[in-house]
C-alpha cells in the first residue's frame, strides 16, 4: 500500500493531538540540534505548545490542518492571512519517526496548492533547525532575514 499523505482541517476535538504532535517534534528537534550554551535564545526553553487554551484559540481563529499517512496522523500545521497576497505558515511538525520520508517536502506543495491564490508565503524556523533549513530551501524558501535577536531565520517564497 502506497504511504498516501493528506491533508485534513483539526476540529476542537483534535486539540489533545496537535498539542501532542507539537510537543514531541519540538522536543525532539530542541534534543537534537540543541545549540551551544551562549547561543540558546530566552525561548528555547518555552513550551508554549502545550498550551491547550491557545491550541483552542488558534484552531477558533485560524486554518489549522492535520496531516496523516494511510489515516493516521503523523503533523500539523496552521497558516493565516498577512496581506492578501500573502498567506504565513505557522507550527509546521511531523511527528519524529516520520520525518526523513519526504512528507516535508510533499506538504508543502499540497498545502502550497492549497491557497494557490496566495502569492508570497513566508515563514520561520530557529537558526539551529537545520534540517528544516534544507527542506525550505529545497522547496524554494528564500532566506531573507531574521527575527527574535536573530534566532529565528525568516524565509519567503514568491510564486511564479
Amino acid at each position: 500500500m502506497e504511504n498516501q499523505l493528506k491533508i485534513r482541517k483539526a476540529s476542537l476535538e483534535d486539540v489533545n493531538l496537535i498539542a501532542e504532535i507539537k510537543t514531541k517534534a519540538y522536543r525532539d528537534e530542541k534534543e537534537r540540534f540543541k545549540p551551544e550554551e551562549d547561543k540558546i535564545p530566552k525561548w528555547f526553553y518555552s513550551e508554549w505548545y502545550i498550551d491547550i487554551p491557545e491550541n483552542i484559540r488558534l484552531i477558533n481563529e485560524y486554518n489549522v490542518y492535520l496531516l496523516t499517512v494511510n489515516e493516521v496522523v503523523i503533523g500539523t500545521f496552521w497558516v493565516h492571512d498577512v496581506y492578501e497576497d500573502t498567506i504565513e505558515l505557522e507550527d509546521f511538525c511531523i511527528l519524529p519517526e516520520y520525518q526523513g520520508f519526504g512528507y516535508g517536502y510533499k506538504a508543502l506543495n499540497m498545502m502550497e496548492g492549497m491557497f494557490e491564490k496566495k502569492k508570497r508565503w513566508v515563514l520561520g524556523t530557529p537558526f539551529y533547525s537545520i534540517k528544516n533549513h534544507y527542506l525550505y530551501q529545497k522547496a524554494g524558501y528564500k532566506k531573507v532575514g531574521t527575527v527574535s535577536d536573530e534566532t529565528v531565520i525568516v524565509y519567503e517564497k514568491i510564486m511564479i
